[in-house]
């Protein structure tokens, strides 16, 4: 399965309006199958988007519930999730638990086989 590095060069160059549009839109074409996380640090404007807010380790685990909560939604086992993300069964074990955080590029194999998608919000001002 290809992946691609997700850009945030475009989101840099945009107005705060025009970002919050982009939001809402996104928002309200995807509905359920987007959620945004938010460190606690963020700017009170990108913050006002999140649906789940926190640290690190509050986000990874918030994060790893939804993959477990999605993947027995749609009937799909860990060992037939991991083949199709190109993982081991292990690895899609440990981050349900908690226990090991994916890499970007898992994390969004993981959320194209459970049909969700990533919303990526600019963090102008910050390094998250």
């Amino acid at each position: 399965m290809q992946t691609a590095t997700i850009s945030f060069d475009p989101f840099n160059s945009l107005s705060d309006k025009d970002c919050h549009e982009r939001i809402r839109a996104a928002r309200a074409k995807l509905g359920k199958q987007a959620v945004i996380l938010c460190h606690h640090y963020q700017r009170a404007d990108v913050y006002a988007h999140a649906d789940i807010t926190g640290d690190s380790l509050k986000l990874s685990r918030l994060a790893a519930e939804r993959v477990k909560e999605r993947r027995k939604e749609l009937d799909i086992s860990q060992a037939a999730l991991a083949e199709q993300v190109g993982v081991h069964q292990t690895m899609i074990s440990a981050i349900e638990r908690g226990d090991k955080a994916p890499s970007v590029a898992v994390l969004d194999r993981i959320q194209r086989v459970l049909g969700v998608e990533l919303l990526p919000v600019p963090t102008t001002g910050t390094v998250a």
